[in-house]
C-alpha cells in the first residue's frame, strides 16, 4: 500500500503546478466550510509534494492555501453579519456545530475578546464557528481578518514546514497527526495566558484613569 502512495504522490508532484494550487485552494475553502474535511492533512501533503520535486514554488503552494482559508474565512463572516443569529438555524450550521460547541465558543469570545479570533486556529474544531459568531456579533471585519490572517499563515507554515520535512513518510505523516492535538493545546493555553495578561493590563489602566 506504500508503495501505491508512493507512487501516486510522485505522479502528483509532476503534474501543472495551477491543478495543484487549484487542490489547495479548494482544500482549504473545504476546511473551513466543512469542519469535518482534513485540510491540515492536504497541506502536509502539499509540503511532502515539494520535497518530491513538484513543479509548482514552494511559496505558490503554501499561498494558496493561505488564501483559500482567509477568503473563505471572510465569507463565513459575512453569513455571520448578513442573517445574523438566524444562520444558527441553518441545517449545515446544525450538522456541523453543536450547540455545546456554540455555548464553548461564546465563553471564550467573552474572556478573550477579539484574540479568541487568532487562537481560535489552534483550537481543533473552533475555527469555523468563532468566525460565524465574530459575524453575527457584529465584530469589525478589519480586526477579524487581520486576526485569522496571521493566525493562517503561522499555523499554515508550520504544516507546510513539516510536511516537506518529512517528505514521503507515513509513519512520521501519522505521528505528527496523532500529537498535533496535545501540541494545539499546549499553543493554546500560552495563547490564553498572555490574553489573559493583556486585556487584565487594559483594565486596570482604566480602572486607575477614572
Amino acid at each position: 500500500m506504500n508503495d501505491i502512495i508512493e507512487t501516486v504522490l510522485k505522479n502528483l508532484s509532476q503534474i501543472s503546478p495551477w491543478i495543484i494550487y487549484l487542490a489547495l485552494f479548494l482544500s482549504a475553502v473545504l476546511q473551513i466550510f466543512f469542519p469535518p474535511y482534513p485540510g491540515d492533512t492536504v497541506l502536509l501533503v502539499g509540503g511532502c509534494l515539494v520535497s518530491l520535486g513538484a513543479r509548482a514554488g514552494d511559496l505558490s503552494i503554501f499561498l494558496s492555501y493561505v488564501i483559500g482559508t482567509i477568503l473563505s474565512s471572510y465569507v463565513l463572516y459575512l453569513l455571520g453579519y448578513r442573517y445574523g443569529e438566524g444562520v444558527l438555524n441553518f441545517k449545515y450550521v446544525k450538522k456541523y456545530f453543536s450547540q455545546k460547541m456554540q455555548n464553548k465558543v461564546k465563553r471564550l469570545m467573552w474572556k478573550y475578546s477579539i484574540f479568541i479570533f487568532f487562537m481560535c486556529k489552534f483550537i481543533p474544531g473552533i475555527g469555523s464557528i468563532t468566525i460565524l459568531f465574530g459575524g453575527i456579533f457584529r465584530y469589525k471585519a478589519v480586526p477579524i481578518l487581520f486576526m485569522v490572517g496571521l493566525s493562517s499563515l503561522i499555523h499554515n507554515f508550520i504544516f507546510f514546514i513539516i510536511g516537506k520535512s518529512i517528505g514521503y513518510n507515513l509513519e512520521r505523516i501519522n505521528e505528527f497527526l496523532s500529537t498535533y492535538n496535545v501540541i494545539a493545546i499546549g499553543i493554546f493555553a500560552l495563547l490564553a495566558a498572555m490574553a489573559s495578561i493583556f486585556l487584565y493590563r487594559k483594565r486596570c489602566k482604566k480602572r486607575s484613569a477614572l
